[in-house]
């Protein structure tokens, strides 16, 4: 039996690969401004990467806003 993961767009997918890789495209911009994932479905939880600290949470429509607006500045 395979489990249901809940994917950003808050549909459902048996698919690992496309789970994975949905949460990545959020995850990773993430990452690369300095913080790390600690949790995510229906929202991403973050905190500092260096020191594990500064938890916060994000609604996925906003953290995809960020995602957005720090592409549109580079």
């Amino acid at each position: 039996m395979t489990k249901e993961l809940r994917l950003p767009d808050g549909t459902y997918t048996k698919d690992q690969d496309k789970f994975t890789e949905e949460w990545d495209n959020i995850r990773k911009p993430f990452k690369d401004m300095g913080f790390r994932v600690v949790g995510f479905g229906p929202y991403i939880a973050l905190c500092d990467a260096q020191t594990g600290n500064g938890y916060f949470q994000l609604p996925i429509y906003a953290a995809k806003k960020f995602i957005q607006l720090s592409k549109e500045t580079k």
